[in-house]
């Protein structure tokens, strides 16, 4: 099985590998039963974390129907809030009334009472001390578990120093996942296999044709030339990581993800 590991201090245990039910999951291209059935490979290899957000589309509501069917009380859904979709840009939402708002949205595209950890994306240090009522209150009601944020560049060190954010999200190797492993905190790491993973692709698969549409819009580069599976292998040992989550729409892909996640 995939091994466990703590979420800094948190209390919570989670899978070395973690599953983002976003992007295509929640869009046309993909059907409820299709994204269920990746869920249902995912719970079957040993990933116990799932990885969504309200503006992921229809992904909540799939990820909630999807996990409904499967049996173990050992599961964690991480939600957002923080950000609202208006057409294809993501608006900041951080009032105390829009972050509470959001929560308990999500619970009712999921399904749950509680949110096993909630990131608030991209917030700074005013955003995050605007919303520390809410979030405290919310944690004390049982709503929410563990606190943190998604974050890309140097601002995790002051938003962990405010001792509210237990768990960070970020890219592996930024400076952010760094100072969430040197403060003892949750790490959450993203993007491990996006350079190697093709952007344009040589499918008329919708999903593919998906992705193929935004690396055209984002202008992403050529990938490398490192393998997917041996770049998520790379960063599933990086130290103090508790946790790398990955997306894909093919079984085949996460059960080659799960392999690598096993020889850890």
């Amino acid at each position: 099985m995939i091994p466990r590991r703590p979420l800094g201090r948190t209390g919570i245990a989670v899978s070395a590998l973690g599953f983002g039910v976003s992007g295509p999951h929640g869009s046309a291209v993909m059907s409820d039963g299709a994204v269920g059935a990746l869920v249902a490979t995912a719970v079957e290899g040993g990933v116990t974390l799932f990885d969504t957000a309200p503006f992921y589309g229809a992904a909540e509501a799939r990820l909630g129907a999807a996990l409904r069917g499967l049996s173990g009380s050992n599961i964690v859904v991480c939600g957002k809030a923080g950000k609202r979709r208006v057409g294809r840009a993501l608006i900041p939402a951080f009032s105390p009334q829009e972050i509470e708002a959001s929560v308990h949205a999500s619970l009712g595209a999921l399904k749950r009472d509680r949110l096993d950890i909630l990131l608030l994306h991209g917030p700074g240090a005013a955003d995050l001390e605007r919303s520390a009522d809410t979030l405290l209150r919310l944690r004390q009601a049982g709503v929410v578990g563990a606190i943190g944020a998604c974050c890309r560049g140097a601002e995790a060190a002051a938003l962990l120093a405010t001792g509210l954010v237990e768990v960070i999200q970020a890219p592996i190797g930024s400076d952010s996942l760094r100072a969430a492993v040197e403060a003892g905190a949750g790490a959450l790491g993203i993007e491990a296999i996006r350079a190697a993973a093709p952007g344009v692709r040589a499918s008329v698969r919708p999903v593919d044709l998906w992705y193929s549409a935004r690396a055209i819009v984002r202008r992403a580069p050529p990938p490398s030339q490192e393998n997917p599976v041996r770049a998520l292998g790379r960063a599933l040992s990086t130290p103090g990581v508790s946790c790398v989550i990955a997306t894909t729409t093919r079984a085949s892909h996460l059960r080659e993800n799960v392999a690598a996640a096993r020889d850890v």
